[in-house]
């Protein structure tokens, strides 16, 4: 018996020593990416452009509907905090009155307040009838 827990826990030490040897991983951060998509026959082809000089961002180009998007300083500013690699393409067919069919470029976050963690959704999206819109929605837990 005493040669069995003997083993094991060598075997313990042994795993534990290897363990030791790892090393630790970082991520990367992105500094500037162009993400492109052939779209559908509705949006055409889609394309995202940004640069982030840690978490401020720098610039941003959105295109879609054969329409090119530069943001403003102002709009380009409300995206601080939002991480560039939470980029998120989505788009919906939408109802003609509120500017029909809809690219959504979202991104998100995550953060306490006062213990309590949040996440809100910052959404650049353009339609193909009223172009671009920037809204900022807070997720319900």
């Amino acid at each position: 018996m005493k040669q069995v827990l003997w083993m094991i826990l060598c075997g313990v030490v042994t795993c534990t020593a290897m363990g030791a040897h790892a090393s630790e991983e970082s991520y990367i951060s992105w500094n500037r990416v162009r993400i492109e998509s052939n779209g559908d026959p509705v949006t055409g082809m889609i394309r995202f452009e940004a640069g982030v000089d840690g978490e401020v961002w720098k610039s941003v180009r959105a295109f879609a509907f054969g329409r090119t998007y530069d943001l403003s300083t102002g709009q380009v500013a409300r995206l601080r905090g939002y991480p560039l690699n939470s980029l998120v393409i989505t788009h919906e067919a939408g109802y003609k009155e509120l500017g029909g069919h809809t690219v959504h470029f979202m991104l998100s976050r995550q953060f306490y307040e006062k213990k309590i963690l949040r996440e809100k959704r910052l959404y650049i999206s353009i339609s193909k009838g009223k172009g671009l819109e920037i809204h900022e929605r807070e997720m319900r837990r």
